[in-house]
């Protein structure tokens, strides 16, 4: 998998993008440079997925965690 110089782009071929947002969400960006839709193989397909697995491997405790700092915000969700 390529990367750019971000450490938290992936970029699993050559015109999608995926990374992590504010620790919140996992992001997709798939288009060509003529803003067309991003035609894949199966090996494009499979990278895809295995890099949007690892980006949800890696929010799901960050996701966890917003949610404990919140309820603990609120008074323990009272």
């Amino acid at each position: 998998m390529a990367e750019t110089e971000k450490p938290d782009v992936a970029r699993p071929t050559d015109d999608v993008y995926c990374w992590l947002e504010q620790d919140s969400s996992v992001m997709l960006k798939a288009v060509t440079q003529f803003g067309d839709p991003v035609e894949l193989t199966a090996d494009d397909a499979r990278a895809i997925a295995s890099a949007l697995l690892e980006f949800a491997e890696r929010l799901e405790p960050l996701a966890h965690k917003h949610a404990e700092q919140g309820a603990a915000a609120d008074g323990g969700g009272m």
